[in-house]
C-alpha cells in the first residue's frame, strides 16, 4: 500500500485534464505501466463540503455533468486458485493467477485490489500496483503488489480481483446500473486514457431522467445515459438501488444538469 495525504495534492483542477503516460514495465516483456500524475481515486476535500476523486477515463471520452461508473466486475476473476505456491517470508509481491474465461485489458486491475478469500491470507487485501500487458483468456496473470505477502500462497488458496472504483471509468449506460458503484460526476469533458476529476459528494451538476422533486434519494438511471433519477418508492426495489445522492436547490430535469448534493463517498 502506498500512504498519501491530502496535502500532497497540489495541482488540483477541475477544470482540467491531465494527459497519462506509459513506460516499459519492469517486468520482462511488459509494455505497459501507468504513470499517473495521481493515483486512480485520490481524494481532495473542499473547505464547501466537496470531495473530488481523481479517476482515469477508460476507453470511450466521458461527457461533462453526466454521471460515470467504473469499469464492469468480471465473475471470471472470482474465486481463482494461485497456480504457483509460495513460501512464507519471501519477499515476492505477486501472484500468479490462470484466469478465467474472460480477458484482461492492460491497466484494468492498476490500483485495484487482489483479496484472499481462503488460506492464509484470508481476509487480506493486497492493492495492485499494476498489470503491464493486455492478457487473454485462460491465460497466466501475474499482478504486481505494492506490498509483500504477508502469509504462504497454496495453490488451493482462492483470490478475488476487483477494479479501482476510479480506475477505466465510463459513462453510466442508462441499462442495469442501479446496483453497481457510482464513481462520480465530471464537470469536463473526458478524454479517453486522460485524468479527469470526478466530483463524488457535495453539491454538483447532473442531467435527469425526468422532473424529480426537491429532497427526492437520487439513483443511476436506467433509461437514460449518463443521468440520475429518483430512487423507488417500493421498498422491495429500492434496497437494491445504490443511491447517489439527493436533489437539490431545483428539480433535476432531463437534458438540462440542475444542482444536486452528492454522497458517493
Amino acid at each position: 500500500m502506498h500512504l498519501e495525504g491530502t496535502p500532497s495534492v497540489i495541482d488540483f483542477d477541475p477544470f482540467q485534464q491531465q494527459q497519462a503516460g506509459s513506460v516499459t514495465g519492469p517486468v520482462t516483456g511488459s509494455t505497459f505501466q501507468y504513470v499517473p500524475t495521481h493515483h486512480p481515486g485520490e481524494a481532495v476535500f473542499l473547505s464547501d463540503g466537496r470531495v473530488f476523486r481523481y479517476s482515469v477515463v477508460g476507453s470511450v471520452a466521458t461527457v461533462a455533468g453526466t454521471m460515470n461508473t467504473p469499469i464492469a466486475e468480471k465473475a471470471n476473476h472470482y474465486e481463482i486458485n494461485p497456480t504457483t505456491a509460495i513460501s512464507a517470508f519471501t519477499t515476492v509481491n505477486s501472484v500468479t493467477l490462470t484466469l478465467g474465461a474472460t480477458a484482461v485489458v492492460a491497466g484494468e486491475y492498476q490500483e485495484g485490489f487482489l483479496t484472499f478469500s481462503s488460506g492464509a491470507n484470508v481476509g487480506i487485501s493486497y492493492q495492485i500496483s499494476y498489470n503491464a500487458v493486455a492478457l487473454s483468456s485462460a491465460t497466466t496473470f501475474a499482478p504486481v503488489l505494492y506490498d509483500y505477502l504477508q502469509q504462504a500462497v497454496l495453490t488451493s488458496d482462492t483470490v478475488d480481483l476487483t477494479h479501482n472504483q476510479w480506475n477505466l471509468v465510463l459513462q453510466s449506460t442508462g441499462s442495469s446500473d442501479q446496483t453497481i458503484r457510482a464513481a462520480g460526476v465530471g464537470m469536463i469533458a473526458g478524454t479517453a486514457s486522460y485524468g479527469v476529476w470526478l466530483a463524488t459528494k457535495g453539491l454538483s451538476a447532473c442531467i435527469g431522467d425526468g422532473t424529480v422533486a426537491v429532497g427526492t434519494e437520487l439513483v443511476l438511471s436506467n433509461s437514460t445515459a449518463g443521468a440520475v433519477t429518483g430512487r423507488s418508492t417500493t421498498y422491495s426495489t429500492a434496497v437494491a438501488q445504490i443511491k447517489v445522492g439527493v436533489a437539490g436547490m431545483q428539480s433535476a430535469i432531463v437534458t438540462n444538469a440542475k444542482p444536486i448534493l452528492f454522497s458517493i463517498d
